[in-house]
């Protein structure tokens, strides 16, 4: 590659009709002023360049990052997902079956306790029955013992004169029929 001083340099033959020296030395300090300058320039851009492809590596490298990152973060996202998913159709289940043990249990109970009360209706009625059976043999028994206790009054309390009477003389002279005996 040329550089400034081999143009500074550079030594030109000598010829009859040649160019006029003075002319081409200026001509050559301006393009080696310019050509120092380019070369300035390119080191400069080579420089930049050099930094910039490194920036570009760190970019790429970066991005590359970046893209694990956002990729490690949808797996987790669709893992949390997925596990969120599963937890909430467990819990959905869990309350099913827990709902229809309770159900179970309160229609078991229901059965139970209608069983409980036909049992206890049936024990009502039967102790109903038993009682107006009794209550009917007492009134029986009272009946009974009211026709009994009426003929011991009449011969414990009627005088011997009045035995001869008739029964119905006896209840006449008390103002009662036979008929209309109250106790």
């Amino acid at each position: 590659m040329l550089t400034t001083r081999d143009i500074e340099s550079k030594e030109f033959g000598k010829s009859v009709n040649g160019y006029k020296r003075d002319e081409v030395d200026n001509f050559l300090n301006l393009i080696m002023v310019d050509y120092e300058n380019l070369t300035k320039e390119n080191l400069r851009l080579t420089n930049e360049n050099s930094k910039l492809n490194r920036d570009i590596e760190v970019c790429k490298k970066n991005e590359a990052t970046v893209i694990d990152t956002l990729n490690s973060a949808k797996k987790l996202m669709n893992d949390i997902s997925a596990s969120a998913e599963k937890r909430a159709e467990l819990l959905v289940k869990n309350a099913e079956v827990e709902a229809l043990a309770i159900t179970k249990e309160a229609r078991d109970s229901v059965i139970k306790l209608t069983e409980e009360v036909e049992v206890l209706k049936s024990k009502i009625k039967k102790y109903k029955n038993e009682y107006r059976e009794l209550l009917t043999k007492e009134l029986a028994r009272i009946d009974d013992k009211q026709l009994y206790l009426l003929d011991e009054i009449e011969r414990d309390f009627l005088p011997a004169s009045l035995e001869e009477n008739s029964e119905e003389d006896f209840f006449r002279g008390l103002g009662n029929s036979k008929k209309t005996r109250v106790i």
